[in-house]
């Protein structure tokens, strides 16, 4: 690159490229082509038929080292302006450099300079992609709102197993039956809730096992017993629970609630027997019944 300076106005001569370029800090610019200088009445110029290389790799026009050249170019112009402002005089001397009361403006200082204003202008065009765009501040919608309801129901259970069980009678005497019943219960239950109940029952005091031909043993005759509940030795079913005949009922267990406790399960055997020691007289026959099992909450 070569800068040369005129009186009265100075003109430096840039070659960034081939085309040789001539900025007048008067405010005009002239590029010499192959038949002479064009004048240029803008103060900073523009490449016409080339780019500058930048690192070694051409520029096209659009790309981001275009706008780069661009910005450096106004700088730069703006730069030498200002400094032909502020000399006092300003004259070429022999060897091509610019001259002024200050000393001469070497080709290296130039280019020091020139770097320079590359990377101001790098700076601001980095600073300027990656800036928020105007309006681009963020922005809320309105609040929709979904109404959500589940509902847990209560359930209170009860299962029993196995569920036939069989009794070897003797006259005047009391017999087992084959197998413990297992009595399961299960609940989910309401805060307000306090107390479970279970309760076996039949629905005649007078007829808990008949063999339909009027022969039949009393709900009395049929024991029970429920040793981590409530009758825990064998007691007749004789009491007036909460479901079935009365007189044909016994509560078989009572379980506390709290807060502890709402959702819970238990099982409990329960062990039976039927007492003929007071029916000598019973006819020999095949007695069935049904033995109901049945949980209430409180």
């Amino acid at each position: 690159m070569v800068l040369k300076a005129s009186q009265p106005t100075p003109v430096f001569r840039l070659y960034p490229t081939p085309t040789p370029v001539e900025i007048l800090s008067a405010g005009n610019s002239r590029q010499k082509d192959g038949s002479g200088w064009t004048e240029n009445s803008s103060f900073c110029v523009h490449r016409v038929h080339a780019f500058p290389k930048i690192w070694g790799c051409r520029v096209s026009h659009g790309s981001v080292f275009s706008v780069l050249c661009s910005i450096h170019e106004i700088i730069l112009c703006v730069v030498v302006f200002l400094r032909s402002l502020g000399s006092r005089s300003t004259s070429p001397n022999a060897g091509g450099s610019v001259q002024n009361n200050s000393g001469d403006v070497t080709v290296s200082r130039f280019y020091r300079l020139r770097s320079a204003h590359w990377f101001m202008a790098a700076v601001f065009v980095i600073g300027g992609l990656v800036a928020p765009a105007p309006g681009s501040a963020q922005l809320d919608s309105n609040t929709a709102t979904v109404a959500l309801t589940a509902t847990l129901l209560e359930s209170l259970t009860v299962s029993a197993t196995p569920s036939a069980v069989t009794f070897s009678l003797n006259s005047g005497t009391t017999t087992n039956g084959s197998a413990p019943v297992a009595v399961t219960t299960s609940w989910v239950l309401g805060p307000t809730r306090t107390q479970v109940n279970v309760y076996g029952f039949f629905l005649s005091a007078t007829a808990a096992l008949s063999d339909g031909s009027s022969h039949d043993i009393a709900s009395s005759k049929v024991l029970g017993r429920v040793t981590t509940g409530s009758p825990t030795s064998y007691t007749a079913f004789t009491q007036t629970a909460a479901f079935g005949a009365a007189g044909a009922g016994l509560q078989l267990l009572s379980q506390t609630i709290s807060a502890a406790n709402v959702a819970g399960t238990r099982t409990d055997n329960l062990d039976l027997q039927i007492d003929l020691t007071s029916s000598t007289q019973t006819p020999a026959a095949v007695y069935t019944g049904t033995l109901s099992i049945r949980a209430q909450a409180l």
